[in-house]
């Protein structure tokens, strides 16, 4: 599959995957081709807002969903002045031929010659034709879907979802079995359950998701019919079903990747500056808990408030005394600091631990630190500072091809979260590997190499940098 196919493909399955999401995700359909009036001129209107929002071809391919739509509810009118925007935008002279062979048709209020013409052109540009709620030929295994698509959760979602399906197109250019994916809506997590039986119900083999941990609680709550791979976790220490998988982008990862980097180059003694609340809690008790596992020793603890007094922070954590604002009293003793936080916090913190005399001592984070965007000017206060995080985010080089196609047939969903929609590359890959073996070997990802512990987690081996004038080399 050359370039332009395969970015007919995406964008074809960005159609495909807007019509699961709008219609809620029925796999049923008889019950889609009896949509009424109202909803189809609901489901045109949501192409359009989505056609504004995006750039061609994509909003050519959204412009002629929505003129399907109108063209069924007998609105000749409308689905006219779209298709007369679509000849505004659209460059291929043999586009506008058929478009305005279609527009004639209309003209003469031959709806079903209308209709039988589109239909033509979208298959012809790579669209799927109305009601196709499933991807896939059907000669490979059945892949459930479980996200929550509505809700708070519904953003990162369907940026996962997009991924998932990203891999599953890019992974047919290289294999000849098709399995069917079917997305399946779990609402605002509240239809999780619903939407696993339904998946059952329909002979599925393998189901990926749900992504919430409320979520996962409740499917581990219950006997599992068949493998299912959690997008989060749970507790190592519960009982959970043999069936059960868990994936996801945990920053405890993170954590242990940046404490053995540390230990590999021979540092000792560790202080810890972590913004307070619950996350700051979170990766303290992960640090101190992997630190001194592996042989190191925590000399210092201090929280800060983002934004606030931290000068006084910064003082308080270098001094020799915990409450000591003489900076002639700073402690010689610190290997290295670990400061998970956000870029705002550390592009303050990190030119205050310069200023005190510690620029010498090793600084490292969790990925938070980095947006994932390369932005020199900005992050020059970052300089310094190592932080471990998937081989997507810090080996552009390597995935250059794979990350312009995304951003480009994908661009809304991989613009709100690149890490997202490599997790969501990483479960097809994991769900395809699960589906032929229980037994889990070595997977390269993008989000890392996975490795599944003897608690069915998918542990992610990650790849380190440090900020070199404001831009994260490999080190």
């Amino acid at each position: 599959m050359n370039n332009k196919a395969f970015l007919f493909a995406s964008l074809k399955l960005v159609m495909l995957a807007t019509l699961v999401t709008l219609v809620g995700c029925s796999n049923n359909l008889s019950k889609s081709s009896k949509l009424n009036s109202e909803q189809r001129i609901a489901e045109a209107a949501n192409y359009l807002k989505l056609a504004r929002e995006s750039q061609p071809p994509l909003s050519v391919h959204y412009r002629l969903q929505a003129t399907e739509q109108l063209i069924l509810v007998g609105q000749t009118h409308s689905a006219s002045r779209i298709l007369r925007e679509v000849l505004s935008i659209e460059e291929d002279p043999n586009v506008h031929k058929q478009i305005l062979q279609i527009r004639l048709s209309l003209l003469k209020e031959d709806t079903k010659h209308a209709l039988t013409l589109l239909k033509s052109l979208m298959t012809s540009m790579g669209i799927e034709p109305e009601n196709t709620l499933r991807v896939g030929s059907g000669n490979g295994k059945r892949i459930a879907l479980l996200l929550p698509l509505q809700g708070s959760f519904s953003d990162s979602a369907k940026t996962i979802r997009d991924g998932f399906l990203a891999a599953y197109y890019k992974n047919l250019q290289n294999k000849s079995l098709d399995p069917t994916i079917q997305v399946y809506d779990t609402g605002d997590g509240s239809a999780v359950l619903e939407a696993y039986q339904k998946a059952i119900a329909e002979q599925s083999d393998i189901i990926v998701g749900p992504l919430t941990k409320s979520e996962v609680e409740i499917i581990a709550s219950i006997n599992l019919d068949i493998p299912v791979l959690a997008l989060n976790t749970m507790s190592e220490q519960r009982s959970l079903p043999g069936q059960l998988y868990q994936f996801g982008l945990l920053p405890e990862d993170e954590v242990f990747a940046a404490v053995r980097h540390a230990r590999n180059k021979g540092y000792q003694r560790a202080v810890i500056m972590v913004p307070k609340g619950e996350w700051g809690q979170r990766m303290t008790k992960a640090f101190t808990h992997y630190w001194e596992k592996q042989g190191g020793t925590l000399i210092g603890l201090q929280s800060f408030i983002p934004g606030h007094n931290l000068d006084a922070s910064v003082r308080k954590l270098l001094s020799t005394e915990g409450n000591s604002e003489n900076p002639g009293n700073q402690r010689r003793d610190i290997d290295m600091i670990f400061m998970p936080t956000t870029p705002d916090n550390a592009r303050q913190i990190k030119p205050l631990l310069d200023q005190y005399h510690a620029d010498n001592i090793p600084v490292y984070s969790t990925s938070t630190v980095y947006s994932g965007t390369p932005t020199a000017s900005k992050d020059q206060n970052l300089n310094g500072i190592i932080f471990c995080d998937m081989p997507w985010i810090l080996q552009a080089d390597q995935f250059q091809e794979a990350k312009r196609t995304a951003a480009k047939s994908w661009s809304s969903s991989y613009s709100y979260s690149p890490r997202y929609f490599a997790l969501g590359m990483d479960a097809y890959q994991l769900a395809s590997e699960l589906s032929h073996s229980r037994a889990l070997k070595t997977v390269t990802g993008v989000t890392g190499t996975l490795i599944l512990n003897r608690q069915q987690h998918v542990k992610r081996q990650l790849v380190c940098a440090k900020f070199v004038q404001g831009v994260p080399v490999p080190y």
